[in-house]
């Protein structure tokens, strides 16, 4: 396991690009990035809300400050996450508003907090205290993970592999204005190419999902993550768009010929 080092987290805000990298993907992107990840949803249809952690040093640097939670005497404290309810109000702001009301915090430093990998990597608190409306309302929708690499490239260059990403974000800004869901783009280096899509929508909007992403599937091949959503809907969907299922073991394996 990686020792438990400190990061410091930002969110970024990525827009649907046509021509060119957005400035917003271009700093997701960046490759002092230890962990990323990156919401879409019908709720915010033109924009994706994502959170980078990069390697924080405590000995170096100065960790931002925020306002003590118990609000009455106004006292700066050192942002350090999590604090209070601050896993469950991310958690939230991306995923739950991602779906609906569309809602997160402005302010850019209210997300720089400096974190432990250990609590980055859980991201999500236990969801129960959302309680029984969220359950009801998602009560009719499947969570599915697709897993992929993205197209090869001849002679790639920085720009030219942001530019794919940007491409497979363009093609989730397009069916989130049309359906309704929330998906979350998770990928490690640029030069892998392996992504992660996780998807929650209505079994029906499955196909619309699966044939949006196609264009940005390596080789027509994709997996489905093995503890989610497998059924039918999904898998036939699959086929309708004339993919090759396979299982995450061979997406995996084949990543160093795709970089």
């Amino acid at each position: 396991m990686p020792k438990n080092f400190w990061l410091q987290k930002r969110r970024t805000d990525v827009t649907f690009d046509p021509v060119t990298t957005s400035q917003g993907l271009r700093e997701w992107l960046t490759p002092e990035a230890v962990l990323r990840v990156l919401f879409f949803g019908a709720a915010r249809p033109d924009l994706a809300i994502g959170v980078t952690y990069v390697r924080f040093n405590p000995d170096e640097d100065t960790p931002d400050v925020r306002r003590a939670c118990c609000g009455c005497c106004g006292r700066m404290i050192p942002h350090v996450d999590p604090h209070d309810c601050s896993a469950a109000c991310m958690s939230m702001q991306l995923d739950t508003c991602s779906l609906v009301c569309g809602w997160y915090e402005r302010a850019k430093r209210s997300w720089r907090g400096i974190i432990k990998l250990s609590d980055a990597n859980a991201f999500s608190p236990d969801p129960s205290w959302l309680g029984f409306p969220i359950i009801s309302l998602l009560s009719r929708t499947v969570n599915f993970e697709l897993i992929f690499l993205l197209p090869q490239l001849v002679a790639p260059t920085p720009r030219s592999q942001e530019l794919r990403v940007q491409k497979l974000c363009n093609a989730l800004f397009g069916v989130y204005r049309k359906v309704w869901g929330r998906s979350e783009l998770r990928m490690a280096s640029l030069d892998k190419g392996l992504v992660f899509v996780d998807c929650i929508a209505r079994e029906n909007d499955a196909a619309a999902i699966v044939a949006a992403v196609k264009p940005h599937v390596h080789a027509s091949t994709v997996a489905l993550h093995d503890a989610k959503f497998q059924g039918e809907s999904v898998t036939r969907a699959i086929r309708a768009a004339g993919l090759l299922r396979k299982t995450p073991r061979i997406v995996f394996s084949t990543k160093s010929q795709a970089a």
